[in-house]
């Protein structure tokens, strides 16, 4: 069984997640980095925890991986930019949390206001966006965590408990609807989303 020794190695400013002397590095060949000492210690509580999970995306590492990739290749980071475009057309979480159930004016109104200011984020807000839409096919979905969550206007707190459970269970009673269980437990179910919650929060709240 392989034996790792996950630690963290601060280099002028820089916090690297690495594996005894060795940083670690993420499939694509980036080094796993941040300028979070706070991400880092996530990161490191992950990896000692459950080892590297790239694809999680209930996890700080699977963004972050994918914030290293970007980092390292605009060209990439640009070109799945402009393919958010796509997903929104097939993004099943057009009616989550929406009052109006026309899914062809959500969209319209969503692509108006919101896609073109994407472009526009800083690559750790940017990063949210992307590895949703390619781990869940979605950007509607972190955008209304965002505007319940982490705006000041925001109707939901956070840091209450409360307001995060009933969050997760409209969520969790919406998947079902669409047919999305991952073949779990309802439990299972909403400790996968309160995690992928959480780990949003903690990105968006935290600049690299």
């Amino acid at each position: 069984m392989q034996q790792y020794a996950f630690n963290l190695q601060e280099s002028s400013g820089v916090y690297f997640l690495c594996d005894g002397n060795k940083k670690v590095v993420t499939p694509n060949g980036s080094e796993l980095w941040t300028k979070s000492e706070k991400l880092a210690e996530l990161m490191l509580a992950e990896a000692v925890e459950a080892g590297l999970r790239w694809d999680d995306w209930r996890t700080i590492i699977c963004f972050q991986s994918r914030y290293c990739d970007y980092a390292a290749d605009q060209e990439r980071l640009n070109r799945d930019t402009e393919m958010l475009e796509e997903t929104l057309y097939s993004d099943n979480f057009w009616g989550f949390n929406e009052p109006m159930r026309n899914r062809a004016a959500i969209v319209s109104m969503f692509k108006q206001r919101t896609l073109s200011n994407l472009q526009k984020l800083p690559l750790n807000d940017r990063v949210i966006f992307l590895t949703s839409a390619e781990m869940l096919n979605t950007i509607l979905l972190p955008h209304k965590i965002i505007v319940a969550f982490l705006f000041r206007d925001s109707p939901h707190d956070i840091a209450d408990i409360d307001d995060i459970n009933d969050f997760v269970n409209d969520l969790d009673d919406y998947c079902r609807e669409i047919g999305l269980t991952f073949n779990l437990k309802k439990k299972e179910r909403l400790d996968i989303w309160e995690k992928y919650i959480k780990t949003i929060a903690r990105l968006f709240l935290t600049p690299q």
